[in-house]
């Protein structure tokens, strides 16, 4: 009853809960904590969406934006923002010569003592100011996600997309640094993957145990087994490299949220990049091999069962898979399981007994060994030091291939109050007055993911795994419909559906963060004798906040000249209340 008391008394924020109580007191102390949990989830979107619609509201108000018209504007505004639930305009109002709009929203919240003992109707309200007056004080946390993929290292007009980016960057930081608000940015340079730093190994938020749904998902854990690892930090050791610093995207619900990581949702953690060692092959062609026979592959014996079909492809081989503890055997435990795996079929690749006591083994990014597709440059968390922010932007380099989701969700990460990142520059809490997050989300391509038909995991890997681990299956919905017809793209991940499921997981990465709060600038790089497709350029202006926070850049001139948009847009607009 304490918690309840309390919430219900708490004005802060501008956020107000209204009981029409028809109970008595003491049916409260029984209920009311069913409902606490709900309420308090539905307070804060609330408030996000409202900060969200009242940045875009003051965005677009004109000097002849009338009352009528900013109403209906707030209405829409709203509804765009909250992406789900039913939130209201309670009342929006215009003051400062139509620089500064203030917004007040309400929405119900389903009661369960209300159904059980007729408290009455319940529902939240919040209220937001934003202004676009420039001499109001404000403070923002900013990420900054740039593209690093090897297509940055093409031309555009005089000098590299990637130098180019650099240059609109750093003209952004020292814009926005001498506006006379409190500014802070994070760095998150991104590819394939994306690397939070390896001087966070052991870190509470990093699945050091090995307990999430997908730490194992590409290999054997026999019982009877000889040598069973505790994590994949482990399989690193045992093979005397180390852990490059990136990490995978977490498994539904968790991949397009931004919920704290702990301990007691083991899948909320995140596990380190691995990617595993793909089985030896004798090469593409060969026949059914004789039931367990051992046959030369020129790297030592190896041995085949029966089921086996040498399907060759293997694009990331770099054990043997008789090394470490392994029997030639058909009794070892782990060439037992590996046979009857359904994927692997005897080919070696889920075999832990290989990692014990590997040599030889490459930690580099750009080599094949378990850090290949590893963002190199580990991103900066949030920093107000010029100093920091220039030396990260200018260390950027081009390489891999685009991976759009883990690129976004750790700039947001980044600015999140939910972590993982703490310190001095530790983000605000959602609604704390007069402090806007943003995000900057720029890139020159679109999402890809290469198949490898070849190969019984169909893919390459990256942060999301294999197309068959399935991470994306629960995002099939069609984005962009084709014009004769709406295929539906749920189930399995293959060769046909992975773009369309990488796309609709980014959309929902990005109602997430709008709904909290988050204002998302994109900006699409895309140089014509390189340019983003249709898609592409229809997905960055879904994801950001609205038409007018999606640019398209042609040139050097042009990435500068958006970064300096957005800058001049931010220096105006933000919340003041």
């Amino acid at each position: 009853m304490g918690n309840f008391a309390k919430f219900k008394s708490d004005q802060s924020g501008g956020v107000a809960i209204m009981f029409a109580v028809s109970t008595p007191v003491a049916a409260l102390i029984v209920f009311g904590s069913l409902d606490y949990s709900r309420m308090v989830a539905a307070r804060a979107g609330l408030q996000g969406a409202t900060d969200s619609a009242a940045l875009a509201l003051a965005m677009n108000t004109t000097p002849t934006t009338t009352q009528s018209m900013i109403e209906t504007q707030a209405a829409n505004a709203i509804a765009a923002a909250a992406g789900t639930g039913s939130p209201t305009v309670v009342s929006v109002s215009l003051s400062n010569k139509n620089t500064q709009v203030c917004l007040s929203t309400s929405q119900p919240v389903l009661s369960i003592a209300s159904k059980i003992v007729g408290i009455g109707s319940t529902s939240v309200q919040a209220t937001s100011c934003a202004t676009t007056n420039s001499s109001v004080s404000g403070a923002f946390e900013i990420a900054l996600a740039l593209d690093n993929t090897g297509s940055m290292s093409r031309s555009a007009g005089g000098k590299s997309k990637l130098d180019s980016a650099k240059t609109a960057a750093l003209a952004l930081i020292d814009q926005l640094s001498n506006s006379g608000a409190s500014v802070q940015f994070s760095v998150v340079p991104f590819s394939t993957s994306v690397n939070v730093g390896a001087s966070n190994l052991g870190a509470s938020w990093l699945d050091t145990t090995g307990r999430s749904s997908i730490h194992w998902q590409n290999v054997q854990r026999p019982a009877g087994a000889s040598w069973l690892p505790g994590s994949r930090f482990d399989l690193f050791s045992q093979m005397n490299t180390t852990w490059a610093g990136c990490v995978e995207e977490r498994p539904d619900p968790f991949l397009t949220t931004d919920v704290a990581a702990t301990a007691t949702q083991p899948d909320s953690l995140f596990v380190p990049y691995l990617w595993p060692d793909e089985g030896d092959v004798e090469g593409s062609g060969s026949a059914f091999l004789p039931g367990m026979n051992v046959v030369g592959n020129g790297r030592g014996a190896k041995l085949y069962s029966s089921s086996y079909w040498d399907f060759g492809g293997a694009s990331n081989n770099y054990l043997y898979d008789f090394g470490g503890v392994c029997a030639a055997s058909a009794a070892d435990p782990y060439e037992a399981a590996d046979v009857t795996d359904p994927l692997s079929r005897g080919s070696g690749a889920t075999k832990l007994c290989k990692y014990k006591g590997a040599t030889g083994v490459s930690s580099r990014v750009s080599s094949d060994g378990p850090n290949k597709g590893c963002m190199d440059n580990p991103l900066l968390p949030l920093t107000g030091s010029k100093t920091d922010l220039n030396a990260k932007i200018n260390s950027m380099d081009a390489g891999g291939t685009t991976n759009l989701l883990p690129g976004f969700m750790w700039a947001w990460r980044t600015i999140s109050p939910n972590g993982p990142f703490t310190g001095a520059s530790t983000p605000k809490p959602y609604g704390t007055a007069g402090n806007s997050k943003i995000i900057v989300f720029m890139t020159d391509g679109f999402n890809n993911w290469s198949s490898n038909s070849g190969y019984a995991y169909k893919s390459e890997y990256n942060a999301l795994g294999y197309y068959v681990n399935n991470r994306l299956s629960a995002y099939g919905g069609v984005v962009f419909p084709p014009p004769t017809g709406s295929p539906t793209y749920d189930g399995p991940t293959n060769s046909n559906n992975w773009r369309m499921q990488m796309d609709s997981a980014l959309l929902a990465a990005c109602a997430n963060a709008k709904n909290a709060g988050v204002t998302i600038y994109t900006v699409g790089f895309s140089v014509p004798s390189d340019p983003i497709d249709t898609e592409g350029l229809q997905l960055l202006s879904k994801c950001a906040s609205g038409a007018d926070h999606a640019y398209v850049a042609q040139d050097s001139a042009s990435i500068v000249s958006a970064f300096s948009n957005i800058g001049s847009s931010l220096s105006k607009l933000r919340l003041v209340r």
